[in-house]
């Protein structure tokens, strides 16, 4: 699979694992007292904290394929 969105260039360098992880983006949301909804597209960095399914964790920046 070739990444071309948010994931474009990150592969797990553990196990090549390209198609889906947890990172710790950040977004804007508006609250309310009783609901909330996401204003924003999430961002991260090469200094984001990512994890594999495999269990290897890192930075996006440790992720990208074309360090």
């Amino acid at each position: 699979m070739v990444n071309i969105g948010y994931l474009k260039g990150i592969k797990c360098p553990k196990c090549g694992e390209s198609s889906s992880f947890t990172i710790d983006a950040e977004t804007t949301f508006w609250f309310t007292d009783d609901d909330y909804e996401i204003n924003y597209d999430p961002t991260f960095t090469n200094d984001t904290h990512i994890y594999c399914r495999c269990g290897h964790e890192g930075t996006v920046g440790e992720f990208k394929e074309d360090k």
